[in-house]
């Protein structure tokens, strides 16, 4: 008869289950010699072997521009700070860009410092987020423009009130000179009145024309 397997055995199994079905993967880094131990699953996110999976192949994997801020969580925690979470992004052999998540916390074991954490993609999410920002700067646009082209249309509404208003009282007077005082004016007087009404008149039009663009 089949011994059952010992309980630390099926505890293990259990762990390395929930954590493949999370799609999670782990990691156990000594900083002293930069060795490097991860599970199978953290493999497949770097598309690599296991095996493979050395602190200077992984460090190759990491984008330079998010180098600095990865390294700077991993030593404040390992200076006995609390553990970190940081988003990276890597760059994998079929050029595609992934984001992963590591998580860290400091474990000592003796006189050893080790590094232990879990790493997961959050590419799906980060691309969620991206969209979400800019749909969210999209509608900001908007909505600027939108405010953008009710004030330049109460400001051409006003603004054309504003000149149509002396237009009225000019127009009248004009006219009284042209019909009133018409005869005792000579020629070159009323080819002046004459320039002044075509002007006018223009004028008018086009204060017409800027209030029906307003409206």
């Amino acid at each position: 008869m089949d011994k059952p397997a010992p309980e630390s055995d099926s505890e293990a199994h259990l762990l390395a289950r929930s954590l493949e079905l999370a799609r999670l993967g782990t990691y156990l880094w000594d900083p002293e010699t930069n060795r490097l131990d991860y599970s199978e699953q953290a493999a497949k996110l770097y598309g690599a072997r296991r095996q493979d999976l050395t602190f200077e192949f992984v460090s190759k994997l990491i984008l330079p521009e998010d180098v600095p801020a990865l390294s700077a969580a991993n030593q404040a925690t390992l200076k006995g700070g609390p553990p970190f979470t940081h988003d990276y992004r890597i760059q994998l052999g079929d050029g595609k860009v992934r984001w992963l998540q590591a998580r860290g916390a400091l474990e000592v074991r003796g006189d050893k410092r080790f590094m232990v954490g879990t790493l997961q993609d959050v590419t799906d999410r980060k691309e969620l987020e991206k969209a979400r920002d800019e749909a969210t700067a999209q509608a900001a646009e908007a909505q600027h423009l939108r405010e953008l082209n009710e004030f330049k249309s109460r400001f051409i509404n006003i603004a054309a009130h504003e000149l149509k208003t002396p237009l009225t009282p000019m127009r009248i007077q004009l006219a009284l000179l042209r019909g009133v005082h018409g005869a005792k004016l000579d020629e070159g007087q009323r080819k002046s009145l004459d320039i002044l009404h075509r002007n006018l008149e223009r004028l008018a039009h086009l204060v017409e024309d800027v209030l029906q663009a307003a409206r």
